[in-house]
């Protein structure tokens, strides 16, 4: 599976990099390359940028987004169990984590 979201994350980097043909209004062709995003900048090699955004994602995006729905489920949970919203964060945190023992 690795190796295949490798492949395809190598074919969209190929085909990227290649600049295709934008016409304006006035009927003129220009080329435009396609501008690097979130550590994307084609001066590195491909293994490492994808490697440092693989990271910086596992690391640091899921993360984030694990926390944020487990604070907006948590209040909502909270709310209608009639509980105080930390232990609703709490109790969903706890979940999201696999903890046996709840916070």
């Amino acid at each position: 599976v690795i190796l295949l979201l490798a492949l395809i994350s190598f074919c969209a980097h190929r085909r990227h990099r290649r600049p295709f043909r934008r016409k304006t209004a006035d009927g003129i062709e220009h080329a435009v390359h396609a501008s690097p995003g979130l550590l994307a900048y084609g001066g590195y090699p491909f293994v490492l940028r994808g490697s440092v955004a693989s990271i910086f994602f596992m690391l640091g995006v899921l993360p984030l987004f694990l926390v944020c729905c487990s604070v907006l489920l948590g209040l909502s949970v909270a709310a209608f169990e009639d509980w105080p919203a930390a232990i609703g964060v709490e109790y969903l945190l706890s979940n999201v984590l696999g903890m046996t023992q709840p916070l």
